[in-house]
């Protein structure tokens, strides 16, 4: 179908579904532009800023294959260098792209049932509630959905498309793949339809060198750069292994084992693989070594295999939104627009979606599309199912959706019965098992849900809100209280630490102490909450009830950092300065720390050892020039000695670094300086 039959035909249909959708994206993009997040992304946004940041300043990309497919860091990048990195003009990208998106499917369902059905499946994804949220977020969601509409919507012609239409629907299936390589799933789908629908063979080599525009760059910068042959990306096997091993979950995006952070759990992965085999890996031995071990759970664990797609399927299925970045639904309660309850959401398109695939013809277009949802969906049961991996498939189901509407409201309109029971039975067995989801689904429960307000918190302690901060963390903990909640170990110590770090700050010490032995209470096994109430006993004079906590660490793992170092304190504080000093001494040969090397000059000064505390605290000093408790000390020693001038200096260093302190300008103003 060439452009000018698309502006004479199908124009009404793009235009003004897309001028709704970006209508309403720009309206809750309006919102969600007040909240603490919108400029301080976390997670996978937090990952996509700082390689878009980095490809400004020369940072990124690594010497190393992309572990990510690097569409979107480029995308970004770009516009960070167009829009000075200004937020809100960047999304408006986003909001401008996820229209169009709208759009296409629109055009797509036309293509198919005709505009009626068109108008209704771009209405849908219009107002998909998923989709207006997802465009206000620096994903990669919002582009792919459009990039693999747009695709469809170049494949579903009447015509037998010439050799440049081929190339560009390989050119667009590229990059999409480069943005998220498992829509390659779907290329046996594309092959078999261009085959079946206009008996295309040898051209299929044009589809593939359109395929390959995108992808052989990527490729080359990861054998030059890299050293490795990694096509895209050298997530695949992690991300396999993820959804296939003994402990998942069908959704959590965490290697097991390794910490829930996105740098450390990628450290950890590699140096998980590397345990095992014994040697350095690649990235694409990483890959596929993790692979490996998502095979072998499949072929040893059958019985646990099955259970575990049951319980994918379930969620792909089922109507709840499950987030793996940051909890939809209490930030969706954020924006006034999707607050409202009138947007449809996954239950609506699978509902009509299974309506309109049930208006089957002979015409191999619609099977294709059938084809294209079964093999999509089977990617994201292959790996975990999450809102954002869910959102495309939903995306391509509005387009039979579009359908589906379309019999219901001919049914309704003329009279006349349109639709078979076979699929009003289908699609309502289908509904009320989405539905049932809900039974069992707590995310959709604002107030039961403690981690939102933990990362609410941590939000607002970045834009410098103590206040704020500290009443979130409190309803956080409140909350887990009272629906305690089975991973609130994961943010425990983040949460009991930041909470009392902002209460010390503000001058709120008398709560600090209930805090830790809550901390500690919750979490017995926690070494992070020992070691923070041993340090606030120590801080308080309490020496013997922090000792106990030490103690405890010490018998669990008596090579434990912070609790030799802690036990080092108690002993300075109980005058065994001579054994505090040496346990001082063994830690710093351990790990130099400017802290140890503290310790071990304040023992050296209580046993009366002036002369060799000295260079201790110039090492320190050294090694930490802005260590203003350092120049304090070693003033008392040269004055101790009886060197004035040397105590002087050390006084005036003190005060360069820590304008105000009475004790030095009290020496200072003393003895005329």
């Amino acid at each position: 179908m060439s452009i000018r039959t698309f502006q004479h035909n199908n124009k009404s249909v793009f235009i003004i579904v897309t001028l709704v959708a970006f209508a309403l994206r720009m309206l809750h993009l309006f919102f969600m532009s007040d909240n603490p997040l919108f400029t301080r992304p976390i997670m996978d946004a937090a990952v996509h800023d700082s390689w878009a940041r980095g490809l400004l300043d020369g940072t990124w990309p690594p010497a190393e294959p992309f572990f990510r497919a690097p569409l979107y860091p480029y995308f970004l990048g770009l516009l960070y260098k167009i829009f000075d990195a200004s937020r809100f003009p960047i999304q408006m990208v986003h909001v401008v792209i996820s229209a169009c998106g709208a759009g296409l499917a629109g055009l797509s369902a036309a293509k198919l049932w005709g505009n009626r059905a068109g108008y209704f499946a771009g209405m849908l994804l219009a107002c998909l509630w998923t989709s207006i949220w997802f465009s206000a977020e620096l994903l990669i969601v919002s582009i792919f959905v459009t990039l693999n509409l747009f695709l469809i919507w170049l494949l579903l012609a009447e015509e037998r498309p010439g050799w440049k239409k081929l190339l560009l629907i390989g050119f667009v299936l590229g990059l999409s793949a480069i943005t998220r390589p498992n829509i390659l799933i779907i290329f046996p789908a594309i092959i078999w339809y261009l085959w079946k629908q206009f008996s295309l063979r040898s051209s299929l080599m044009i589809l593939l060198a359109g395929l390959l525009i995108p992808i052989v760059p990527v490729t080359t910068s990861n054998i030059i750069r890299g050293g490795d042959f990694v096509p895209i990306a050298s997530q695949g096997g992690v991300n396999f292994f993820i959804g296939n091993n003994i402990d998942s979950d069908g959704r959590t995006a965490i290697v097991p084992g390794t910490r829930a952070t996105w740098q450390g759990g990628y450290e950890d992965s590699i140096a998980m693989a590397e345990q095992s085999t014994g040697k350095n890996l690649k990235p694409s031995q990483v890959d596929r070594w993790f692979f490996s071990q998502g095979l072998k759970y499949l072929v040893n664990e059958p019985t646990d295999a099955i259970k575990l797609y049951a319980h994918k399927l379930k969620m792909l299925l089922g109507e709840g939104e499950r987030s793996n970045n940051k909890f939809i639904y209490p930030w969706r309660d954020w924006s006034p627009l999707l607050r409202l309850p009138i947007w449809p959401g996954w239950s609506v398109v699978l509902a009509f979606g299974v309506l309109g695939l049930f208006r089957r013809s002979k015409d191999s277009r619609q099977k294709f599309l059938l084809l294209t949802i079964i093999l999509y969906s089977l990617s994201i049961l292959l790996f975990f199912v999450n809102a954002r991996f869910r959102l495309p498939l939903a995306a391509m189901l509005i387009i039979p959706a579009g359908a589906g509407l379309d019999a219901v409201w001919g049914t309704i309109v003329n009279r006349r019965w349109l639709l078979s029971k076979k699929a009003i039975v289908v699609a309502l067995a289908l509904t009320l098992f989405a539905m049932s989801d809900l039974r069992g689904f707590a995310e959709n429960r604002i107030g039961t849900n403690p981690f939102h307000h933990f990362t609410l918190g941590n939000s607002w302690a970045d834009a410098g809100e103590d206040f704020k901060a500290i009443t979130e963390y409190r309803t956080a903990i409140a909350i887990d209280k009272k629906y305690p909640q089975p991973n609130f170990y994961m943010i425990g110590d983040a949460l009991y630490g930041s909470l009392s770090g902002l209460l010390i700050k503000n001058h709120q010490q008398e709560k600090v102490i209930s805090l830790h032995e809550d901390w500690v209470k919750r979490f017995p096994e926690s070494m992070t909450a020992r070691a923070s109430l041993g340090d606030v006993m120590l801080q308080t004079g309490n020496v013997d009830a922090a000792s106990v906590q030490f103690e405890v660490m010490l018998r669990q793992d008596p090579q434990d950092r912070k609790a030799n170092a802690g036990y080092a304190w108690v002993l300075y504080h109980n005058k065994e300065y001579g054994s505090a000093m040496r346990k001082f001494q063994m830690l710093n040969h351990k790990e130099q720390d400017v802290v140890f090397l503290f310790g071990e000059g304040l023992c050296l000064i209580e046993l009366g050892r002036l002369e060799e505390s000295v260079p201790v605290f110039q090492e320190i000093l050294s090694l930490q020039p802005g260590y203003w408790q350092a120049w304090g000390n070693l003033a008392g020693v040269y004055e101790r000695l009886g060197d004035m001038e040397k105590t002087a200096n050390a006084y005036k260093n003190l005060l360069k670094i820590k304008p105000g302190d009475l004790r030095a300008e009290k020496w200072l103003s003393d003895h005329g300086l």
